[in-house]
């Protein structure tokens, strides 16, 4: 035998173990990425149950509705004043756009206020907090503001449920050191049912886009 040959019969050698082991890597793999396209429908289930926080209702000192979900949040807000659950209802006040500005189309405070006092909450019932808030963390800014001028001790916050566990974490956040209690909970959707998020165009978008402001707002907070 010549050198050549014994250095190559040393590579195979030194080889065929090497590549026994990626093989065994790529079986493992398969089976994995076979057992996860299985049972991909329970888990994506369970990450939508994991995801959605909804807290159980408890008498409180005020509901907030905030920005957004003119067709959801003021509706369940005035709700919760008519179930006895909530004496006020506080609304944000959100940033004005350049339609609202040529009076083309209304504040959407002016929008939740209405819908709240066509579902029977007085006016006295109804305040504004914040002005011109632009985003979640505004908003949580705003009613830290608030409560350093009133003696609210519980908060209900009824939202979107993919939004719940991003409103939770924002608000636990920015009213650090406050002794007041925020009830997150998920407003029901009528749209599309969020633990078959899948199914639905619009629910995998709002589901991935929450992620996603969550994770932007872990890297800024």
């Amino acid at each position: 035998m010549t050198r050549e040959d014994s250095a190559a019969a040393e590579l195979a050698l030194v080889s065929a173990p090497r590549q026994r082991r990626w093989l065994r890597r790529l079986v493992i793999l398969a089976i994995a990425c076979g057992l996860l396209f299985a049972f991909r429908f329970p888990l994506m289930t369970q990450a939508a149950q994991w995801w959605i926080i909804s807290d159980p209702l408890e008498k409180a000192d005020a509901a907030l509705v905030l920005g957004g979900g003119m067709d959801t949040r003021p509706f369940h807000a005035a709700e919760l004043y008519q179930r006895g659950l909530v004496p006020l209802v506080l609304v944000a006040e959100v940033n004005t756009s350049s339609a609202v500005d040529l009076q083309l189309i209304p504040l959407e405070s002016d929008v939740s206020a209405g819908v709240l006092k066509k579902s029977g909450v007085p006016d006295a019932a109804i305040q504004r907090f914040g002005h011109g808030v632009t985003s979640t963390r505004d908003e949580a800014v705003a009613v830290r503001q608030w409560l350093e001028r009133h003696s609210a001790k519980r908060l209900i916050i009824p939202t979107d449920p993919f939004q719940t566990r991003r409103i939770r974490y924002i608000f636990e956040h920015e009213l650090q050191g406050l002794d007041v209690q925020v009830i997150v909970t998920a407003i029901p959707s009528k749209r599309y049912d969020p633990l078959q998020w899948w199914k639905s165009e619009a629910a995998t978008i709002n589901f991935q886009n929450e992620i996603i402001k969550l994770v932007y707002y872990w890297c800024h907070k």
